[in-house]
């Protein structure tokens, strides 16, 4: 009787541990969001050539085109919560500007007024305090742009190329201190280029395609190039270009590898635009500087808005559809998660 006593002692406690402690499945399905692209909550407006700057664990979204127009609105999307908050409104309807963070402040630049491609390019320098949720008009940028990027290194703002009138390329380089609101000239770009991405690696500043055109209305020619300025020499470095070339894309560095995301390819011959609608996913490796193909997106999109937060690239609405004809504003939010992300 002792003996049975302890062969069920015995069992019970061999089960509580596997319910406790249950087996590892060996299936390769335990991380189902790895290398793939997940739909989160959408944004409050739809917008495509908007722009972007994270404070404090969020991502705050600036103007850009709706369906009706230029747009004013600013939404808060909460990293953690997955949540999209109406904040108050900027002070100027504006498409196509740049933004970036410093010290908990964002500052916003250029952009351009009443309409995408006719409308008038400013040089416009705007604070925005999220913990207040209040606008201050700053020291003018030198140069009136549109389609540039912004990027931080150092507590410096360097607001790179974009357009000057209709989509032609720009080569201006300009440093904005947000210490003493001073602007200072840069080396120019080896190119002049709008649409654009920038990216930070290594306190260095990664110029990703772009385009120019100066046929009005024409979506131009997209570049191939990418570009690396290192801001403490004031040097420019070709790398190897991506292919195929693009403009209005997305970027963003995950574990020491760069991601380069949709947007159009494009080039003007006989008067005539030709372009494709890009919905591919690049990798480039700084250490063999050479590029590889990733998973690809949903669908075809442009003129977004990406983030980079705990390993995974995040993607804020765009445009869809034919530049020349039928096309929309979206909502979506979008994740992907690399492979790397979860070693």
């Amino acid at each position: 009787m002792f003996k049975k006593i302890l062969l069920i002692s015995f069992l019970l406690i061999i089960t509580s541990c596997h319910k406790n402690n249950p087996v590892s499945s060996t299936d390769g399905n335990t991380q189902t969001n790895e290398n793939k692209w997940i739909t989160l909550a959408n944004m409050n407006y739809a917008r495509g050539f908007f722009c972007s700057a994270e404070a404090n664990g969020k991502v705050y979204l600036f103007g850009g085109f709706t369906s009706p127009g230029i747009s004013d609105a600013v939404e808060e999307f909460d990293l953690q919560k997955d949540v999209c908050t109406v904040k108050n409104n900027m002070p100027k309807k504006i498409c196509g500007m740049a933004a970036a963070e410093v010290d908990g402040k964002i500052y916003t630049f250029g952009g351009r007024t009443d309409d995408v491609y006719y409308g008038t390019t400013l040089n416009y320098t705007y604070q925005y305090d999220p913990a207040a949720d209040s606008w201050v008009r700053k020291k003018n940028m030198p140069s009136s742009r549109a389609y540039l990027t912004a990027s931080v290194v150092n507590g410096k703002i360097y607001a790179i190329g974009g357009c000057t009138v209709g989509y032609t390329g720009s080569f201006v380089v300009q440093m904005y201190d947000p210490e003493s609101d001073e602007w200072t000239a840069k080396e120019s770009l080896p190119i002049g280029t709008g649409f654009h991405t920038a990216s930070v690696f290594n306190e260095k500043i990664c110029i990703i395609g772009g385009g120019t055109s100066s046929s009005g209305g024409s979506t131009g020619t997209s570049s191939p190039y990418f570009l690396i300025y290192d801001p403490v020499n004031d040097l420019w470095v070709s790398k190897a270009d991506i292919n195929p070339s693009r403009w209005a894309h997305g970027s963003g560095i995950i574990n020491n590898k760069l991601y380069v995301c949709g947007g159009i390819s494009s080039y003007l011959q006989g008067g005539s635009d030709h372009f494709t609608l890009l919905h591919d996913l690049l990798e480039y490796d700084f250490s063999s500087d050479k590029w590889t193909t990733g998973t690809s997106m949903p669908s075809h999109l442009r003129a977004f808005q990406t983030y980079v937060y705990n390993n995974k690239l995040y993607i804020f609405g765009g445009l869809n559809g034919d530049p020349k004809g039928t096309h929309a504003a979206l909502t979506s939010i979008l994740q992907y998660i690399p492979p790397s992300a979860s070693k």
